[in-house]
């Protein structure tokens, strides 16, 4: 008892000294306020009104909603409970306008009861319980984001404001809040880019990099910038009126600090307090939502930050040719380089005699940028169609209906100009980057200008602290104009107010805004000594019935129930679709492999199968051929959920192991246009499911965005050739390679720096195969020579994941391993090869290259290409070896295929099990695999091996190339280094 009163006297104290500084800066803004006057309503006249003239007005009522105030806070609690509700918004991608979606912060340790409580065609109430999803990035912390989602009654058929209570509490004195986003739309929207700043806190005054940051967005072509302020210097609130009245930022209130003890970092063990970062994961999720319907994009970042195009000018030429290639509906990451703000560029040309008084960060004298470690995260930020969003996150999102690309740090990067990160490194260690000097002309210009003016005088009042003049309080118009009157705007009572003079119209709304206060301090008490007698509920969502095994695409409708279990509540993540009364399961995009659960069948990835002429999805499978598994495909259609009974058909190269490649085909119910799929049995349970994005949606024939790709599958076993590793990629690229895909079990800490730096570039695309994690796998062909229960590490599912993966992305495939290179022997690159053989076999034919075996341990004798720059490099040099076996007769076939992948339904390792063509075997003239690797036919004395020169016709530009790669990763002193 003792502790609420104490707490209450420290309110209370709180309080009155909160009233004192109201008053003051209520006086101060009056008297800015009056200066205007002069100039606007007695210009040409002596006559200045005084605070003596001023008088008492009855000012505005408190609107009404459905016989209930409307809320016009920035966060509301939840009476009863420790919930805060941010904003409602219409959820439109679930089909229909039946489901609300609120953000919200909660107690991730209690388990409230939400209600809505909706006002229908602005009279009628009607209720429907709220789902509570937490958001999963809490980072530990006692509080953490979620997700309120709410049916629409039946019976409600046009709401415009909603209100959140507790069941115990009952829905008595709940504010109600205006429901966003009311209209979708898919095009045309008001703007192109917006920016989203969360949060501004700790009184933030660094005035001059915000002012750069902000010119820069708009030179890179934002529209608007959102800014949840929680606190800021008096320089920085005139620098963000001066915006405002210019319509370029939104200054939505965030006093965070004010409800719950926040913390000023991002991990719980290190900083104390009891929410993430000052609410910032909420304040992102809200400003997504908020900015949904208005804006084509959103950029997810902080003031310090600033995503800029290498090559381009602004972020429109970005995102076209990021779109290009990746799809209008993909996010992009942009990795995160630091810029120290300690080390200044040595010249002092950007040391301005105009700034020297503004407080803060001057970016364009920071051009060194800390080199990133491959092997650590790296942070990065966003830029994304929010229509894609569900929930994100600081560094990227949870959910997302799209893929998410890492922007190739080539193309373009994140410029973070801040204190330093690392602290390991000296400045001769930095790299200078001075691309912000591209804009530098335009950008002082507009730091100066302001656009006109009017920055001229709102700089005068920082630098000069020209107070209460009238240029400074002309400058600052936007900031008196929403913080003191905007009576024009408000309904009065009193009649008489209309015809007021300006100031005194100012000066009766200061006087009831301290009314207002003192009674929502009096609530305030009341509200806490209630919480205090509180007792908290628990609830949690079970399924009330099982999947039904239904083949003909039925419609799915579950029950939400709720019971006590163990006092705590089981958190689900939701398919792409979920609300009330959706299925609630988990989305999971990022990782490669998927169990379905009662089975021992993993899943790889689902694709849409355009060639089989009915809607179909093809989902690469791993099964185990002993287990008689019934299949069922569960789609997420645009407002429902469907199921289909898979068609498994399990690939005859199996190889005697106990798991084989498979297809899932899926018939695609009427009716339905599905972004995701799960794969489920009636063994499974419906909560172990993961919804997967169906690729391929739109099939094409021709423009396509690369010539030819190659999948090396698979990397493992610590994998540290790095040296032959780099001469092949260099190689392929000679040869008119556009995109190389690996998929990577493991490999060694170099090789790891080298796939760092060709993804940096957009050469590699490097695709997560952890399948020793799930299956014992072989280190051979046949169980035989390697016990194991599935061939070579899993390579035949990658093989044709590979193929589905780029089927559309590519004219042409080459399938083969790193330590091979099918090499054109008359043509000098790969296309003009294929126009010899299209010109011959037509372009619906795979090609077949013979396997020839160089050995890496014959060596030429003159030691040409024995390169000192290479020494200390792990691996071989495979122009050092050009000495190969003979092929006998008859043999096996174990060359390489080069297809076109739309042609292709299945493919071993050496052959193609399924086309619509046919495969031809390559003349061995024309062109032959080059194999560097240990003897094949260990009887054959080094006489009877064949010399061929021909990758020499390459090794001046390949040692150029490769030599060129060593040295921009650094990789002969990180090797040195570690050993």
């Amino acid at each position: 008892m003792k502790k609420r009163y104490l707490i209450i006297t420290t309110l209370g104290v709180f309080t009155f000294l909160s009233i004192i500084l109201v008053n003051l800066n209520d006086s101060l803004r009056t008297l800015c306020y009056s200066v205007l006057v002069a100039g606007k309503e007695t210009k040409g006249t002596e006559h200045q009104t005084t605070p003596a003239e001023t008088q008492a007005i009855t000012v505005a009522k408190t609107s009404e909603i459905c016989g209930a105030r409307e809320n016009k806070k920035p966060l509301i609690n939840v009476r009863g409970t420790k919930t805060y509700v941010v904003s409602p918004y219409f959820e439109h991608r679930y089909g229909d306008r039946g489901h609300i979606h609120i953000v919200s912060i909660v107690l991730r340790s209690e388990d409230a009861d939400h209600h809505c409580l909706f006002c229908c065609e602005g009279q009628r109430r009607s209720t429907s319980p709220a789902d509570c999803h937490i958001h999963t990035d809490h980072f530990g912390f006692a509080y953490g984001t979620a997700d309120l989602l709410c049916s629409v009654p039946e019976d409600c058929r046009d709401p415009t404001h909603l209100a959140v209570y507790a069941g115990p509490m009952g829905e008595g004195g709940a504010p109600f809040m205006p429901i966003g986003n009311p209209e979708p739309r898919s095009a045309d929207f008001p703007l192109e880019f917006t920016v989203c700043i969360s949060a501004m806190f700790q009184d933030y005054n660094n005035v001059l990099q915000a002012v750069q940051a902000l010119e820069m967005y708009r030179l890179l072509g934002v529209d608007k910038v959102a800014i949840y302020k929680t606190s800021c210097g008096p320089e920085m609130e005139r620098v963000l009126q001066y915006y405002s009245s210019r319509d370029f930022v939104d200054i939505i209130p965030w006093p965070i600090t004010s409800y719950i003890n926040v913390s000023n970092g991002w991990n719980s063990r290190e900083y104390p307090g009891d929410l993430h970062y000052y609410g910032q994961i909420a304040a992102l999720n809200d400003c997504v939502y908020r900015f949904m319907y208005k804006t084509k994009y959103i950029a997810l970042h902080d003031l310090d930050e600033i995503i800029l195009p290498l090559h381009l000018e602004n972020w429109r030429e970005l995102m076209d040719q990021l779109e290009l290639q990746h799809g209008r509906d993909a996010s992009f990451e942009f990795e995160n380089h630091v810029f120290p703000t300690v080390y200044e560029e040595e010249s002092g040309k950007f040391k301005l005699r105009e700034w020297a008084g503004v407080p803060g960060v001057n970016v364009l004298e920071h051009i060194h940028r800390e080199p990133n470690i491959p092997t650590e995260f790296n942070a990065f930020k966003v830029i994304v169609n929010p229509r894609m969003v569900y929930e994100a996150t600081v560094h990227g999102f949870l959910n997302l209906k799209s893929q998410s690309v890492r922007v190739p740090h080539e193309i373009a990067r994140m410029y973070h100009i801040r204190r330093p990160l690392r602290h390991d490194i000296k400045r001769t260690d930095l790299i200078q980057d001075n691309r912000l000097w591209h804009y530098s002309s335009k950008l002082v210009t507009a730091v100066n200008e302001g656009q006109g003016k009017g920055w001229e005088s709102l700089l005068d009042c920082i630098l000069q602290g020209s107070g209460l003049t009238e240029a400074c309080c002309s400058a600052i118009r936007g900031w008196v104009d929403d913080y003191t009157v905007q009576t024009d705007k408000m309904p009065t009572v009193d009649e008489d107010l209309e015809n007021a003079p300006l100031h005194t119209r100012a000066t009766a709304k200061i006087k009831s805004g301290k009314k207002l206060i003192f009674t929502l301090i009096l609530f305030l008490f009341v509200f806490l000594f209630l919480l205090f007698l509180n007792a908290r509920t628990r609830s949690i969502l079970t399924w009330d019935k099982p999947l039904p095994k239904n083949t003909g695409g039925e419609k799915i409708n579950h029950h939400i129930a709720r019971e006590k279990r163990n006092n705590q509540t089981t958190k689900r993540g939701c398919s792409p679709h979920s609300g009330p009364g959706k299925i609630c399961t988990s989305v999971e995009e990022a990782a490669t492999l998927h169990h379905v659960g009662g089975t021992k069948t993993y899943v790889v990835s689902p694709y849409f199968e355009h060639r089989k002429g009915q809607r179909q999805v093809r989902i690469i499978s791993i099964v185990d051929r002993t287990e008689n598994a019934v299949h069922y495909c569960l789609f997420s259609c645009a407002d429902h959920l469907a199921s289909t009974q898979a068609t498994t058909n399990v690939h005859g190269s199996h190889f005697g192991f106990q798991y084989g490649t498979a297809d899932l085909l899926c018939a695609v119910p009427d009716g339905c246009d599905p972004t995701h799929v799960a794969v489920y049995t009636n063994q499974g349970q419906p909560q172990n499911m993961s919804f997967l994005p169906v690729q391929n949606r739109q099939a094409r024939d021709a423009g396509f965005p690369a010539e030819f790709a190659v999948c090396i599958s698979t990397m493992f076993g610590n994998f540290d050739n790095v040296l032959q590793f780099v001469q092949a990629m260099e190689m392929y690229r000679i040869l008119g390679a556009q995109k190389v895909a690996i998929y990577k079990s493991q490999c060694s800490p170099a090789m790891e720096t080298v796939l760092d730096y060709y993804t940096g570039v957009g050469f590699v695309e490097v695709i997560p195969w952890p399948i020793d994690s799930y299956i014992k796998v072989s280190s051979s062909w046949t169980p035989s020579l390697s016990p194991g229960d599935l061939h070579y590490y899993g390579q035949i599912p990658a093989l044709n994941d590979c193929v589905y993966r780029y089927m559309y992305q590519t004219r042409y495939l080459l399938l083969n391993d790193i330590d091979e290179i099918i090499l054109p022997l008359k043509a000098k690159n790969w296309r003009d090869l294929v126009s010899d053989l299209e010109a011959q076999y037509g372009n619906t034919s795979s090609f077949y290259f013979e396997n020839n075996v160089f050995r890496n341990n014959v060596f030429e004798e003159s030691g040409k290409f024995k390169i000192s720059e290479w020494q200390g490099i792990p691996g071989v040099n495979f122009l050092q070896h050009i000495y190969r076996e003979p092929i006998p007769k008859p043999h096996f076939t174990t060359g390489k295929l080069m297809v076109n992948p739309r042609n292709v339904f299945q493919l071993s390792v050496h052959h193609v099990l399924e086309q619509t063509g046919a495969t031809v075997e390559v003349p061995d003239q024309l062109g032959r695999l080059y194999h560097i690797r240990r003897p094949k036919q260990d009887n054959l004395k080094e006489e009877d091996l064949i010399r061929d020169e021909g990758l020499w016709t390459y090794a001046s530009e390949l040692t150029e190339a490769v030599t060129h790669v060593f040295k921009k990763t650094n990789l002969l002193k990180k090797l040195e280094d570690r050993s």
